[in-house]
């Protein structure tokens, strides 16, 4: 039987992650909650008057403009620590616990989500790729599937090589197998870089496409018990291009 997303042969159940962003027909002018000052389009995190008032959440704006990232595959991950770290430090609770209001502290909230969620879309390779997609209108979806037979096989023996090994003490066939997944994971991340770069939107979304495959691969390991000296066989995804960290 041939696999469609998710894998026939899987082992478990298939993680699919999209950021969605509900969008609206954006307003002609927008205006501080607080102060009735009129403030540009995104709408900023606070009001550029001298009180600093945090705003509503700004439904248009994608991870890329909340986390003042530019909008690329290729994220500069300091770059972006540096960022998240500098928001959050602007919508810690204790800013607010004397001095706020309680509208002001509910938006803080909001806008720590928001960032929360921007942050971890902009870190992992794979939810990357979906965030863009998504916001140039070729969002991968459950139906979105490879119509290509060789790959298709590819992924039904690595999923039968998974079945396999769960449960099992082999630990360094588990190794070889982890390390099969991340060198094919990390070959995709740069057709995606390098459709992206290119604007050629089709071979991105084929790259994407692959990665997500992949990438379900790789949660499914998460069965593989941990050797008392080896650690767990999917500590090699922690750092290196695949996580994007």
């Amino acid at each position: 039987q041939v696999p469609v997303f998710p894998a026939a042969r899987d082992v478990c159940s298939n993680r699919h992650i999209t950021t969605s962003h509900h969008r609206r027909k954006p307003e002609s002018s927008i205006s501080c909650w607080q102060c009735g000052d009129e403030i540009g389009l995104p709408i900023p995190i606070r009001c550029p008057c001298s009180k600093k008032v945090i705003q509503p959440v700004d439904p248009n704006a994608d991870a890329f403009t909340i986390m003042s990232m530019p909008r690329s595959f290729t994220v500069d991950l300091k770059a972006l620590q540096e960022s998240y770290r500098t928001l959050q430090r602007i919508l810690h609770p204790d800013n607010f616990a004397h001095s706020g209001t309680d509208r002001e502290k509910m938006l803080a909230d909001d806008q720590s989500s928001s960032v929360n969620e921007a942050n971890q879309t902009l870190k992992d390779p794979l939810k990357r790729g979906l965030h863009m997609l998504e916001t140039q209108g070729r969002a991968v979806t459950e139906e979105s599937a490879v119509d290509d037979m060789e790959f298709l096989m590819e992924i039904m023996e690595v999923n039968e090589s998974i079945e396999h090994l769960t449960g099992s003490e082999q630990h360094e066939e588990m190794k070889e197998l982890m390390a099969q997944i991340k060198g094919a994971s990390e070959s995709y991340i740069q057709d995606a870089e390098a459709a992206f770069s290119a604007g050629d939107l089709d071979a991105a979304f084929a790259a994407i496409v692959r990665l997500r495959y992949y990438d379900n691969c790789k949660v499914c390991t998460c069965t593989f018990p941990i050797d008392p000296e080896l650690g767990h066989p999917a500590d090699q995804f922690n750092g290196g291009v695949y996580k994007g960290v």
